[in-house]
Parts: structure tokens; C-alpha cells; sequence
């Protein structure tokens, strides 16, 4: 990353151009955002099939420029997911 906060290495990832890559943040507060968010941010945004995930316990939100692709949800990140893989062993039984 350069000083100004913005990505240097995509040269480094250049297949993942062709495919939807997920980037899923799981209880990242806005503590240190330069390491997480904001890396994230700028990806889900330059990349045109990137998709942004975050779960967070009442501050899940993503900006503006990347809303139509992203997935936030408030609430507890364990909850969240057990009540997901519940639903998903429920629908692999019947």
C-alpha cells in the first residue's frame, strides 16, 4: 500500500480479474481501518466482479460507491453464521 492509502499490488492478482473474488470482513471495527477496511474498499470498487461481505455487531456498512455490491449485516458474527449453516445442514437433509 503507498502512502496515500491506495492499493500498489494489483498487478500481483491479475486471474482474479476474471472471477467474482468476496472480500468478507467479520468484526472489523474502525479501530485500524487502513489495514482492513479501506484495502477492502478500494478492491470491491476497482475490481468490476469483486463482491464486499461485512458482519459486524451494529456497525456493518459499506460506502456509497460500492453499496449495489455489498452484502452488510448487523449482528452477532457467530449468530450470524451458525444460524447460517443451520439453515444450509436443514436443506441438505430433506
Amino acid at each position: 500500500m503507498t502512502e496515500k492509502g491506495e492499493i500498489s499490488n494489483f498487478h500481483l492478482l491479475p486471474n482474479l480479474l476474471m472471477e467474482t473474488l468476496w472480500h468478507v470482513e467479520l468484526g472489523v471495527g474502525y479501530n485500524t481501518p487502513g489495514i482492513i477496511k479501506y484495502p477492502f474498499w478500494q478492491m470491491t470498487d476497482a475490481w468490476p466482479k469483486a463482491k464486499y461481505v461485512c458482519l459486524n455487531a451494529g456497525d456493518a456498512s459499506a460506502p456509497g460507491a460500492i453499496k449495489k455490491k455489498s452484502i452488510c449485516i448487523n449482528g452477532d458474527t457467530r449468530n450470524i453464521l451458525l444460524l447460517r449453516m443451520n439453515r444450509r445442514h436443514q436443506h441438505n437433509v430433506r
